[in-house]
């Protein structure tokens, strides 16, 4: 049985290149996960790793791409 908790975007590029287009983009650096998390989502202080469950080593990488461009 599939984890319903990841999202799989095998074959599907297109999909994940709008999913991260609206997405802060994060990285782990205790076990180098790279995840995203919703523009609109405004309790960063919140964050911590999915993977890990850590909150002291994330490492901001910026906003995906805007909507326009």
């Amino acid at each position: 049985m599939k984890n319903m908790d990841i999202a799989d975007f095998t074959n599907h590029l297109e999909d994940f290149e709008k999913m991260i287009a609206a997405a802060h983009i994060y990285e782990c650096e205790e076990c180098e996960l790279i995840f995203a998390v919703d523009q609109n989502f405004d309790q960063h202080c919140d964050l911590v790793c999915p993977f890990c469950r850590d909150d002291h080593h994330i490492r901001y990488h910026g906003c995906g791409k805007n909507k326009g461009g």
